[in-house]
C-alpha cells in the first residue's frame, strides 16, 4: 500500500524516511518459506558476505567492554546497540558518530593517504615524479575508502561521502592548488541524493555537518 505516516515537522517522519531509502510501498509478510531455486545476485551476495563478516567480528569482540559501540563505529552495524546505549549517545549529543558518513570516510582517507605518502617518501629521490606520487596516493585513498564503505554497509550517507572523498582526492591529485573544482564534490553529493539536504528542517547547507565533508 502507499506509504503514509504522521506529519512531524521537527522529528522523525516515516514517509520521508521511506522515500530516502527508496521504498515506494509498504506491505506485510504473512508467510515466509525458504527457496533454494532463487538465484542470488551480486547485491544478495554482498549482503551475505557482510553478514558473515559481522558475525565473525562479533564472535571475536563479544567480550569487549564496549562491544556494541565498537561494531557500530568500525562496521556501521548497530544491531547490538541497546536502549541504554542510545540514551547515552542522545544525552551527550554524539549520536551522529554511529552513522557512517563524511567524518568516518574522511578519517579513513586521511589515514590511508598519510601512511601511503610516508612509505613513498622512503623511496630514493627522483624515482617517482610528484604527479605520479599524488596519483598513487589518490588510488590508495580511493581503494581504502571504497573498502571501508563496503564493510560499513554502503548506505546512502556512506555513498554520498564516498563520492565526495573520491572526487576531492582526484581534484587534489590533478590540481593541488585551490580551484573552483573544489565545489564539485558538494554539487555531485546534492545531485546524487538531494533530499538529504532537507533531512532536518532546521538544517541548511551552511551547517557544520555539510562543512565537515567539504574539501
Amino acid at each position: 500500500k502507499r506509504p503514509h505516516g504522521a506529519v512531524n515537522p521537527e522529528g522523525f517522519r516515516y514517509e520521508s524516511w521511506l522515500y530516502r531509502k527508496g521504498f515506494g510501498a509498504t506491505g506485510t509478510v504473512r508467510e515466509l518459506s525458504r527457496s533454494d531455486h532463487l538465484e542470488c545476485p551480486f547485491r544478495c551476495r554482498y549482503h551475505r558476505w557482510r553478514g558473515e563478516l559481522v558475525d565473525a567480528v562479533s564472535g571475536r569482540l563479544s567480550d569487549a567492554r564496549h562491544f556494541p559501540l565498537i561494531t557500530s563505529l568500525m562496521m556501521g552495524y548497530r544491531g547490538h546497540m541497546q536502549p541504554e546505549h542510545w540514551d547515552v549517545l542522545k544525552a551527550t549529543g554524539t549520536i551522529h558518530l554511529v552513522a557512517i558518513s563524511g567524518l568516518h570516510l574522511g578519517l579513513i582517507a586521511a589515514g590511508a593517504g598519510f601512511l601511503c605518502r610516508r612509505l613513498l617518501l622512503c623511496l630514493p629521490e627522483r624515482r617517482v615524479s610528484p604527479a605520479a606520487l599524488r596519483m598513487l596516493v589518490f588510488l590508495v585513498v580511493a581503494s581504502a575508502s571504497i573498502g571501508y564503505a563496503l564493510v560499513a554497509g554502503f548506505s546512502v550517507p556512506t555513498r554520498r561521502a564516498l563520492i565526495m572523498v573520491i572526487i576531492a582526492g582526484w581534484k587534489r591529485s590533478l590540481w593541488p592548488g585551490p580551484t573552483i573544482i573544489g565545489m564539485i564534490p558538494t554539487a555531485i553529493g546534492l545531485c546524487w541524493h538531494p533530499t538529504m539536504a532537507a533531512k532536518r528542517p532546521h538544517r541548511n547547507l551552511g551547517s557544520p555537518g555539510w562543512l565537515r565533508i567539504s574539501p
